[in-house]
C-alpha cells in the first residue's frame, strides 16, 4: 500500500523560499522550470511543500545561483552565499542531506 506523503513544516518552508527567490528574480514557474530542467508540475509541487526528489533543490539552486542550503534555512538570505567558503558550503550540504535522511526515516515510521 502506498502512503501519501503529507507536506511537513520543513518542506513547506523550503518551498516558500524557492517561490520567494523565483518571484524576486521576476521568473515565472515556467521560466524557472526551463532554466533548471525541472518540470513545471514538479516545481509547483515543490513550492507547495510536497515531496520531491532532493536533486530538484540542487538544480533549482544552480538555476537561481543561490546555495541549496538557503532553501533549508541554513542561511537567512541568498546573498549570504558569498560569505561561505566552498568547504563550509560542502559541510552545510552534507548536514542537509543527513537531516533530510533522518527526517525521512522518522516519517516513514509514523
Amino acid at each position: 500500500m502506498h502512503r501519501k506523503r503529507v507536506p511537513t513544516p520543513f518542506s513547506k518552508e523550503a518551498g516558500l523560499r524557492v517561490s520567494k527567490v523565483r518571484r524576486e528574480r521576476g521568473l515565472s514557474r515556467e521560466d524557472l522550470a526551463n532554466l533548471s530542467g525541472i518540470s513545471t508540475q514538479t516545481l509547483k509541487r515543490l513550492e507547495k511543500g510536497e515531496h520531491v526528489m532532493l536533486y530538484c533543490y540542487e538544480e533549482i539552486a544552480c538555476a537561481l545561483d543561490v546555495p541549496a542550503s538557503y532553501f533549508f534555512g541554513c542561511t537567512l538570505n541568498p546573498e549570504e552565499a558569498d560569505q561561505f567558503s566552498p568547504r563550509a558550503y560542502q559541510f552545510s550540504r552534507a548536514d542537509i542531506f543527513r537531516f533530510l535522511e533522518e527526517h525521512r526515516l522518522e516519517n516513514d515510521g509514523k
